[in-house]
């Protein structure tokens, strides 16, 4: 569980800023940051202050949404965000957010996700999973119903009756039939290498 410990040996200084923080709801915004850095690299808070400078908020920023403007030589000058497709006219300025990142990129001044190096990998295995799930319904065992003889075909009544009956039935079903009738699968080679599929993954994973 994330969270965060307070040290001070001033107990009354302690109990000031624990309260102070526990009015900014502090614990929920750390828990929320700390997944979108995990997440897609970055965390952004704004903090809001008063015309004193007083702090009085903390509100999470979308990730996706932020653009961080910096000099020719990489440092920080600005934040803006991105609503609807447009940048906003609001400038940030450094110090007016806090900037979370776990894991560092040199060249860039965005963080590095967890989850964005496995992005493509996880991406091709649910198109494949979707693929082989479709496949193996096509593949499912069919069925056909054979009724009567070529010297024996019953009234079309009775046939209706039999085709009514047998609309639903699927590999679950258990049949107990007459002699006139005859069940018979069709298809019953499903989908190759499925196996094998999954066993590469799990490796790889």
């Amino acid at each position: 569980m994330v969270g965060y410990h307070l040290s001070s040996r001033n107990e009354e200084a302690k109990k000031l800023i624990q309260d102070y923080l526990d009015r900014l709801n502090f614990q929920s915004i750390l828990l929320d940051n700390v997944v979108f850095t995990l997440v897609y690299g970055d965390a952004f808070i704004e903090i809001v202050r008063t015309s004193s400078g007083k702090i009085t908020d903390l509100k999470t920023v979308d990730p996706k949404t932020i653009i961080i403007n910096t000099d020719e030589y990489g440092n920080v000058e600005s934040y803006q965000q991105v609503i609807n497709g447009k940048v906003r006219d609001v400038v940030l300025k450094p110090e007016d957010i806090i900037h979370i990142k776990f894991f560092p990129n040199p060249s860039s001044p965005y963080g590095i996700s967890l989850i964005e190096p496995s992005k493509d990998t996880i991406d091709r295995k649910i198109d494949t999973d979707e693929a082989i799930f479709n496949a193996i319904q096509r593949h499912t065992a069919k069925y056909v119903v054979t009724v009567g003889t070529e010297e024996d075909i019953p009234p079309k009544e009775v046939m209706e009756d039999i085709e009514k009956k047998f609309e639903d039935i699927d590999s679950s079903n258990e049949f107990v039939v007459p002699g006139v009738v005859r069940i018979d699968t069709i298809d019953e080679k499903g989908v190759q290498g499925v196996e094998e599929y999954f066993n590469i993954f799990l490796t790889q994973s």
